[in-house]
């Protein structure tokens, strides 16, 4: 329906959003392809320990210019042919870059608000920030929403805790269990929620509105 010239805006936006990600799955696949067979082998009989943590994440940088590295990858590289044209189509002047239904997608580590990947993403100026079992960004996801005043929602998963050894729970633990990481994750701040999604498994949701 949104390919047609008379669709609603909605179903306009949602086709192109659609069509944005899969140039950034074409243009990922032979990047995610080899990753997926490094993992493969890392946590197979063929692969070494050495193997293991090469696919693993390190803890997270402590010198600045890592921590301010601009992210690797940023998709899609340029907007697909058939955005472009159906933009034009329903363009109202000569920008039609307005008509393109926006959509980056970056493939790096989020490990905090101040690093190059955070800078990029408060310069995209996001009206909502969500993390469903996002590993070691999910402190992070967190972090960046409440300095930018912005609203969010996360459902942990795994905690990381050997990434991450100086988080302490409130009664001053060190965080090692699940239901310590959610405690630890709403002591942030006093306005963070939570409630649980309708399906099996840690379905948690730690979120934040603003009015």
């Amino acid at each position: 329906r949104g390919a047609r010239p008379d669709s609603a805006s909605t179903a306009r936006a949602s086709w192109l959003r659609s069509e944005m990600w899969v140039a950034c799955a074409e243009e990922q696949r032979e990047e995610r392809m080899r990753m997926h067979t490094k993992r493969l082998i890392a946590y197979t009989d063929a692969g070494s320990e050495e193997d293991a943590e090469d696919v693993e994440a390190s803890a997270p940088p402590t010198d600045p210019a890592e921590l301010a590295k601009p992210p690797k990858d940023v998709f899609p590289s340029q907007v697909p042919a058939v955005v472009r044209h159906a933009a034009k189509l329903h363009a109202k002047d000569d920008d039609d870059e307005a008509y393109v239904a926006p959509f980056t997608h970056v493939r790096d580590y989020m490990w905090r608000r101040e690093s190059g990947v955070g800078d990029f993403l408060a310069d995209a100026q996001p009206s909502l920030l969500v993390g469903m079992h996002s590993d070691q960004a999910t402190e992070a996801i967190i972090d960046v929403a409440l300095s930018l005043s912005v609203p969010f929602a996360v459902v942990p998963c795994c905690v990381h805790a050997s990434t991450f050894p100086n988080r302490r729970a409130p009664d001053g633990s060190t965080v090692v269990s699940y239901q310590q990481f959610v405690d630890y994750l709403l002591a942030k701040h006093p306005s963070i929620q939570k409630t649980f999604l309708p399906f099996k498994g840690r379905n948690q949701v730690i979120y934040r509105t603003i009015d």
